[in-house]
């Protein structure tokens, strides 16, 4: 295929000197790449249905430069016998102009989170009525663009999320899973942006920047959101989770999956109160309990929940998790009255400095779902 292409590059540029000419075969298709040595007189005819689209973007080309693409265009490119198999539908034609290569700085201010700075590694070009950038950052996660004309002080910013990258990764393995949440949560919390754009070092342009809202970035944080949810629950359960390839499965049971994350996590909670609600028996440990709570001593209580795991459409099985601290002020929640087997509400602080903990206590079904111990 090597022997392949290399003659036929020497074939065509046989035909038309004025342009070198690459060939390589690329997902089971030829691909020609045509690159004029010298200044080519040539024209594009488009078809009829396809030229007020094709206006309209070679318009928006002249005025910022870059780059632009059609998909599925009826055109026939004419001023060279190379050209003569490219008449009719093209899957893709891509006009572009001469581009620089150019470092875009994002400035973000917030009140809650403070000034952030995130760079975008991309091209500047040059059109008739400004300039244009288009630029990425983290990977290939964010995609940035922008637009100003000659003489303008702010720009409005197109970006662009794409997580495909993930697919398939480790949740708790995601590249700048941190930094491209951070991004988004400034985005949506409307943080004030201001631009710089250097090439070669030299400033082309410094001013504001209208970033993206609405529905869409929301959409973006309820996704990292979510994702983050799943990292946290990865490390408790050690789960080995991966991305999935379809984002509606990040989606699923997101409720359930916000009560799990705040029983798992229970030793971070801002607000430490606990209720729960305990079927008052004739055992010794309750008695004890009572005994207990009535002259305000504190409990060395532990909980145990089952549960029953559904994580991104797979079964990981039965959990058993203990929740418990070490010294628990218990209250009862009343006025109620204890009555053997009746349930009574009990609200529960940890005591002084301690604090709840959560681990798991086991895998595989448990013969009760619940239990209560005090010494």
């Amino acid at each position: 295929m090597e022997i392949f292409c290399k003659n036929e590059a020497a074939r065509q540029e046989a035909i038309d000197p004025r342009f070198a000419v690459s060939v390589a075969h690329l997902n089971g298709a030829t691909l020609y790449e045509l690159r004029a040595r010298r200044n080519v007189d040539a024209q594009i005819v488009v078809g009829a249905e396809d030229r007020e689209r094709f206006a309209q973007g070679l318009q928006e080309l002249q005025n910022y430069g870059g780059a632009i693409q059609f998909e599925n265009i009826v055109a026939d490119i004419e001023g060279s016998p190379l050209f003569a198999n490219s008449s009719g539908t093209m899957r893709k034609l891509e006009l572009s102009t001469s581009r620089s290569e150019a470092l875009l700085t994002l400035r973000l201010t917030s009140a809650i989170v403070g000034t952030t700075l995130i760079e975008f590694h991309g091209h500047a070009s040059r059109g008739t009525r400004g300039m244009r950038f288009t630029g990425r950052t983290l990977g290939e996660l964010a995609t940035v663009s922008l637009s100003s004309d000659v003489g303008s002080r702010h720009a409005p910013l197109k970006l662009d999320i794409n997580p495909n990258a993930w697919i398939g990764k480790p949740v708790l393995k995601l590249p700048y899973f941190d930094r491209l949440r951070e991004l988004v949560r400034l985005i949506a919390d409307e943080a004030t942006a201001s631009i710089s754009i250097e090439v070669d070092g030299e400033e082309i342009f410094s001013g504001g920047g209208t970033l993206p809202g609405g529905p869409l970035i929301q959409l973006h944080r309820r996704f990292l959101g979510q994702i983050d949810i799943l990292r946290r629950l990865d490390r408790f359960f050690v789960l080995h989770l991966v991305i999935p390839p379809s984002p509606k499965d990040v989606f699923e049971d997101i409720d359930s999956l916000e009560e799990l994350l705040q029983l798992v996590c229970i030793a971070e909670a801002e607000d430490p109160q606990m209720t729960f609600t305990l079927v008052a028996d004739k055992s010794a440990v309750f008695e004890e309990l009572m005994e207990k709570i009535q002259v305000r001593r504190p409990v060395d209580l532990r909980l145990t929940h089952e549960m029953h795991l559904h994580l991104l459409g797979l079964d990981c099985g039965m959990y058993t998790v203990e929740v418990g601290c070490l010294e628990t002020m218990v209250e009862v929640v009343g006025p109620a009255i204890l009555k053997y087997g009746s349930p009574v509400q009990l609200s529960c602080r940890p005591a002084d400095s301690n604090r709840w903990f959560a681990r798991i206590a086991g895998k595989g079904p448990i013969r009760e779902s619940s239990s209560l111990t005090d010494d």
